[in-house]
């Protein structure tokens, strides 16, 4: 994943369409990006295997 040409970005829209946040998620893992939705508050159910 480390070097790869095209980032792997995740967008935060606010509820008029707007981008309030751009992430850059191309070196994270599962988890970190769970992480990350949680602390925004969009829970997520995973489950491990």
């Amino acid at each position: 994943m480390i070097n790869q040409q095209k980032k792997d970005i995740m967008k935060f829209y606010n509820i008029a369409g707007d981008v309030i946040e751009e992430l850059d998620i191309s070196n994270y893992s599962l988890n970190e990006i769970v992480d990350v939705l949680d602390e925004r508050g969009f829970r997520q159910f995973y489950k491990e295997k």
